[in-house]
């Protein structure tokens, strides 16, 4: 786990295209694996950045490996059906790692993969509104429990697109 790092300004293209992840950043912090593999560039205790087709996305991460969230989608229908849609409010963009259950190792503070699918909002965003959220339980095929929410919302939202990371050796370590 990373306690009390000190942030280093790093530029964005220390991280190449199409999911590549370069450790030759000449300012910051880069997360490798065991055996050095670049996992993504340090944003903040426990979340890294790297670039996916074109598009940045930050994802959760511990020493132990990729940090396997709850995955949650939108929907501009009633019955979770039609496109699926990513929360794009956040910068860079925040993805969420998700694996099948059992297929990782859980920890103190969490689940941990060394491999996973990154889900995340892809370009272009737009603005919808939300009228079911699906609680995925599975991405291929596309299942889980789908729901309204209490109020209907309107959400700024890209795609949900998923890229395939890993596999890495844990544990992390920054570089």
């Amino acid at each position: 786990m990373l306690i009390g790092v000190v942030l280093i300004g790093a530029s964005p293209s220390a991280l190449g295209q199409g999911g590549e992840a370069s450790p030759s950043a000449t300012q910051g912090f880069i997360v490798v694996d065991a055996r050095g593999k670049a996992v993504g560039q340090l944003v903040e205790r426990n979340l890294v950045q790297r670039q996916v087709n074109g598009t940045w996305v930050s994802f959760p991460f511990g020493y132990s490996g990729l940090k396997s969230e709850g995955l949650i989608l939108y929907f501009a229908t009633k019955n979770c059906s039609g496109q699926a849609y990513m929360n794009a409010n956040d910068s860079p963009l925040r993805g969420v790692i998700f694996t099948t259950p059992g297929a990782g190792s859980m920890v103190s503070d969490g689940y941990y993969t060394a491999s996973g699918a990154l889900v995340f909002p892809e370009p272009p965003m737009t603005m919808i509104k939300v009228t079911s959220v699906l609680a995925v339980q599975s991405l291929s095929p596309l299942s889980g429990v789908c729901s309204e929410p209490d109020s209907k919302l309107n959400a700024l939202v890209g795609a949900a697109a998923t890229f395939n990371l890993g596999p890495f050796t844990p544990p992390f370590k920054l570089k």
